[in-house]
């Protein structure tokens, strides 16, 4: 039996009655979750979909996606969730990767999941939420009133593949099987409450990213709530707290949290019932603590470091009292989960064993996934997997993400790591969130470019800003091309994809302001 389906068995056992998911205004309890996860894989196996099957998932956060990745699992099959954010394009090459027999799909995303198998050629059976002409849909298939047992599948076998590709445009799947998802979400219950059964998750993270997939399953096996959201709304965020008294919520990019500021100061006491705030999806500043502490006093903030592979998970957790004692315990990302090994390398392939010393970081851990499916089948990761990031570490044993390794742009015979230089920039009051990438010059090998957005009602002008960045970085750290933008280009995750800035800056489909 797939091991994350046995945990939700076991908890309607428990507590049945027990609330386990809301979402847009679906509340199911545990015994119910259950009920809808016999009748959909009652459905599912009637459509021939058992154990290694591969069935794709092309929706935005709904309860029907939560039932729909338990009832495969009970049926043995491997969950496949695809970024509904994806243009048509990319989502059949997923959908190539992955030859899934089935594809569920919600039908906002119809129009584009034909597009996509006119382009990929493939003909899966394909499931939508109301009745579509001739395709299965879920209304038919949760009307199912029988039951079957689970499948009795390995428990090493794949269970979720989770594309990835990171900022680079070129998708693989990580592949993960249900020991492994189970045996980080027991880590993370035993590591600083990450989880507990008393909680009320708020999380708006995708259920097409690993992180959506692991706050599912983290609750869920603790016996938790999960309030699922679509889409982060401030407006609906006080709403929401007030209503369920949610005790944790997950705030990903960190650039979402100044969008808490608008809450009214005579409304903030509504936010009380918040215990632990999550933030992820990017270096951590200390204006966005700042925030997050004005706004939940009382509450413990959780950072870290993770990936779709899972082979290092990082988790710094402080208080308000700790932020304010050393400031720079913000920029930490942590210390590893219990049974996660790390591995610095120097550029020289040799051990990092200085505080301090900068390497490129390699792990290995029982959770981690088993390997990469890609248009050319299956790829090995081998004992330590590469994470492509540099960090550092200090006499305490905790551990600083530096930047991508991709990220460091070697300009005038220097390395330059285009995190430091952000840093500075968001140190700007009229800068909402920049991107620093390379482009390639005939003088320097690269020329260090910078992407601007400004605050709502601020500007200002590249002269300015290249002044600021002389007067508090080495000035061959300083950017030469200003680009301001409206909006970055972002993965669904909230990662800015530099790939598409550095195209566009080539390519003239944006223009700085000044050669500097």
């Amino acid at each position: 039996m797939n091991i994350c389906y046995q945990y939700l068995r076991t908890q309607g056992e428990k507590t049945p009655d027990k609330t386990a998911v809301i979402c847009a205004g679906d509340r199911v309890s545990y015994s119910g979750l259950n009920k809808m996860t016999d009748a959909a894989a009652a459905g599912f196996g009637s459509m021939g979909i058992k154990a290694g099957s591969r069935v794709a998932i092309l929706s935005r956060n709904s309860l029907n996606v939560v039932v729909c990745i338990y009832a495969l699992w009970k049926q043995g099959a491997c969950a496949v969730p695809v970024n509904f954010r994806e243009n048509p394009a990319g989502i059949a090459l997923m959908l190539d990767i992955a030859c899934p027999d089935a594809v569920i799909c919600a039908d906002s995303e119809l129009d584009t999941l034909t597009r996509a198998l006119e382009i990929s050629g493939k003909t899966p059976k394909v499931i939508t939420e109301t009745p579509q002409g001739m395709a299965a849909d879920m209304q038919t298939i949760l009307s199912d009133n029988t039951s079957a047992p689970a499948a009795d599948v390995p428990a090493v076998d794949a269970a979720l593949y989770i594309f990835t590709s990171g900022t680079m445009g070129v998708p693989k799947a990580a592949v993960h099987s249900s020991a492994a998802l189970a045996e980080f979400s027991l880590q993370c219950m035993a590591h600083s409450d990450l989880y507990m059964a008393d909680d009320v998750f708020l999380s708006y993270s995708p259920l097409c990213h690993i992180g959506g997939i692991r706050i599912l399953l983290g609750n869920l096996m603790c016996g938790a709530t999960l309030v699922l959201a679509a889409a982060f709304r401030p407006e609906k965020v006080l709403e929401t707290i007030e209503r369920e008294r949610v005790t944790q919520m997950f705030v990903i990019p960190p650039a979402l949290v100044t969008r808490l500021r608008d809450i009214p100061h005579e409304a903030r006491s509504g936010l009380k019932s918040v215990r632990r705030i999550r933030i992820s999806g990017g270096l951590c500043s200390e204006s966005a603590v700042d925030t997050i502490f004005e706004l939940f006093p009382q509450a413990r903030l959780i950072s870290g470091y993770g990936s779709s592979e899972g082979m290092v998970s990082l988790f710094n957790v402080f208080d308000r009292d700790a932020y304010e004692r050393d400031p720079s315990i913000v920029r930490s990302v942590g210390y590893p989960l219990a049974g996660n090994e790390l591995l610095l390398l120097d550029e020289s392939n040799q051990p990092v064993l200085t505080p301090g010393e900068v390497g490129r970081l390699y792990g290995k851990c029982p959770y981690m996934f088993s390997h990469y499916q890609t248009q050319d089948g299956a790829v090995s990761h081998g004992e330590w997997c590469d994470t492509g990031d540099m960090f550092y570490f200090d006499a305490q044993g905790r551990y600083f993400f530096k930047d991508r390794k991709k990220n460091v742009i070697k300009t005038g015979g220097e390395n330059v790591f285009a995190a430091e230089v952000e840093s500075v920039l968001n140190a700007m009051p009229e800068i909402q969130e920049c991107a620093v990438f390379g482009i390639p010059n005939d003088m320097l090998g690269e020329a260090i470019s910078a992407a601007i957005v400004f605050r709502s009602g601020m500007s200002t002008d590249a002269k300015h800003i290249i002044e600021f960045c002389r007067e508090n970085m080495a000035s061959y750290k300083k950017p030469v091309r200003i680009y301001f933008m409206p909006k970055l280009p972002k993965t669904a995750t909230g990662k800015v994809c530099k790939y598409k800035l550095r195209d566009m800056a080539v390519s003239g489909k944006i223009v700085s302001e000044k050669l500097c």
